[in-house]
């Protein structure tokens, strides 16, 4: 197996350069930090999410009647969840990030991105702007 697949390193963080895209089709870039995923902290966060929820699903074995329902979902989630976790290639760091037109800050603070779904929706709650936040490779 190729030992630059699995990095020593979980994650490499880095000041990306970022396009955030309004409604109206504006574009303005931004630096914001980046966080890139090596295959091992991506399986290590899937088998976590994952864990918890088979954790759950066999203490909801114990609930009488509900464990009709709750085990086969909490295990089918387990799946699932884990899965799109898995898929989470890298994370944009919102922290620091101020919107654009009304300058506050912003209540998410991470978002992920996939390589199916290359943009990330933002919406801003103090000026009502919906925005996409485009990570530059």
């Amino acid at each position: 197996m190729d030992s630059s697949i699995i990095a020593p390193t979980p994650a490499k963080v880095s000041a990306m350069g970022t396009q955030v895209v309004f409604e109206d089709q504006t574009v303005q870039s931004v630096d914001l930090n980046s966080i890139k995923f090596s295959l091992r902290t991506r399986i290590e966060r899937a088998l976590k999410t994952s864990g918890i929820l088979v954790c759950a699903s066999l203490l909801s074995i114990l609930i009488p009647v509900f464990h009709i329902v709750l085990v086969p979902g909490l295990l089918i989630s387990s799946v699932v969840i884990g899965y799109r976790r898995f898929s989470e290639n890298s994370c944009i760091d919102l922290t620091d990030f101020k919107c654009p037109k009304c300058h506050e800050y912003l209540n998410e603070k991470k978002v992920f991105q996939t390589k199916l779904d290359p943009f990330s929706k933002v919406y801003c709650f103090n000026c009502r702007t919906n925005m996409k936040v485009f990570l530059k490779s």
